[in-house]
């Protein structure tokens, strides 16, 4: 097996429009952590790589809004290779405290940079995001 890593920023989702809205924190009945991320109305669940999700699930409780703790976070497109010679592509939320390296996304504030265009798939992301009329934005929804 191969694999090759890209990744965008998550501010950079959310300046351009992909992503509009954040749902609070969501755990599936496995117990990994993930977040809908919506666009307009249409929403795209999206798990977080596994060294997050420790942390994740170390900090938070579900039905926390933790966009605050998603404010450096970087989307990483990850294209698996099989075996067999297919390829999967998986999207994952990956944030600076999962790894003892800095994330783009904080090199960037440092240094006052503005994102430079990478080999993310941003199509292919688009792509996620399936129509879906009941999905309400939060803030929207009537108690």
């Amino acid at each position: 097996m191969s694999e090759a890593l890209k990744s965008v920023t998550l501010k950079s989702l959310v300046q351009s429009g992909v992503v509009t809205a954040i749902s609070p924190l969501r755990v599936n009945t496995s117990g990994y952590p993930y977040v809908t991320f919506l666009q307009g109305n249409k929403p795209n669940n999206v798990y977080f790589s596994k060294k997050t999700s420790i942390i994740v699930n170390g900090t938070f409780e579900k039905g926390d809004n933790i966009v605050p703790f998603l404010k450096n976070a970087e989307i990483v497109q990850t294209e698996v290779t099989e075996e067999n010679g297919d390829v999967r592509v998986r999207f994952k939320i990956f944030t600076p405290g999962a790894s003892e390296y800095s994330s783009t996304a904080e090199l960037m504030d440092v240094f006052g940079m503005s994102e430079k265009t990478t080999e993310f798939d941003m199509e292919l992301f688009k792509k996620e995001f399936v129509s879906q009329t009941a999905v309400v934005p939060a803030e929207s929804t009537q108690a």
